[in-house]
């Protein structure tokens, strides 16, 4: 994703805000934030996706420790 102006790498699928796709000359396609909104939109679904991850990463490392 295109995020002002900076190529970044998020895991929130494109559908899920408003994009813009814009091909690259080396064949790759990103998507760029269609505005203020969008952009804020992105920001809290990524931050859940990252809170979501740790919480499981949290359940794993009790679970192994239960097991030993």
């Amino acid at each position: 994703m295109l995020l002002q102006g900076q190529k970044v790498q998020m895991e929130v699928h494109p559908d899920a805000i408003n994009t813009v796709a814009v091909s690259l000359e080396d064949g790759t396609t990103i998507y760029a934030v269609a505005g203020e909104d969008e952009e804020n939109k992105l920001i809290t679904l990524q931050q859940i996706i990252e809170e979501d991850k740790q919480r499981i990463s949290l359940m794993q490392i009790k679970d192994e420790s239960a097991a030993a």
